[in-house]
């Protein structure tokens, strides 16, 4: 009998509260609605940079890994040479592989995130000289040709070549004659740790660098002007595009 009046009670105390939270949401319902969705609109892009910005560590720790196993680097090895490793350069190399014109909905989907990754992360220009005022003016001048790249100069070789791991570069502009090491070691250790190849722009004459090694397309005086340089590394830049 206990036991019985005890879920009578309980009914009728669930009845009754589910009648208030009834009427609370009825009464509050709309309010709620509208306060939630202007918070959607303040938090929604900040969330979206969070979890892009977590993809992204994600992204670059598995990419980290796969660099230390012998078997990925022989494969990649094989790649085209600007390839990166990372999520949007092996799409790059995989969707080139594909017909777009039979792609499936899942393969489209491919296609669009392979869009997105180019959009949010641009292709990178390295500027490396021996004179802070020389890697400045050349950063500045060969951003304001080459606006559809990022363009970061630098006259220390290590802290370039952090950038240089971390960022997808396309193109190098250096002096043959930099701050702690020469030119040739600089891509020496550069094409032994990053396996794409990327165009190289060399001012001075002087140096006897394998090209085919390096891909090496202009070789131009130490005096070459900015825009001088910007036009060519632009030029060279359109035509790797093109093929």
């Amino acid at each position: 009998a206990d036991i019985v009046h005890m879920i009578a009670k309980l009914h009728e105390e669930y009845t009754l509260n589910y009648k208030k939270l009834e009427d609370f949401s009825n009464k509050y319902k709309i309010d709620f609605k509208n306060q939630f969705k202007a918070k959607i609109e303040k938090y929604k892009n900040i969330i979206i940079e969070i979890l892009n910005a977590q993809a992204f560590l994600l992204d670059s720790l598995l990419w980290k890994e796969a660099k230390t196993s012998k078997a990925i680097l022989s494969y990649f090895k094989n790649l085209p040479a600007d390839v990166e490793l990372n999520t949007k350069g092996y799409l790059k190399y995989y969707l080139n592989t594909l017909d777009e014109s039979k792609s499936s909905e899942y393969t489209k989907e491919l296609y669009k995130l392979y869009e997105y990754l180019k959009d949010i992360h641009k292709d990178c220009v390295l500027v490396l000289f021996e004179s802070v005022d020389d890697a400045m003016e050349y950063e500045r001048g060969l951003q304001k040709y080459c606006n559809n790249y990022k363009v970061k100069a630098f006259i220390d070789e290590v802290a370039a070549f952090k950038w240089a791991m971390s960022n997808h570069i396309v193109a190098i502009v250096l002096e043959e004659n930099i701050n702690k090491i020469s030119a040739k070691k600089f891509l020496d250790f550069y094409h032994n740790a990053i396996l794409s190849k990327p165009i190289i722009i060399l001012l001075g004459i002087h140096s006897n660098i394998s090209s085919s090694k390096y891909h090496i397309l202009k070789q131009l005086p130490s005096t070459t002007s900015p825009k001088i340089v910007a036009q060519n590394l632009c030029e060279v830049l359109q035509k790797e595009d093109e093929d």
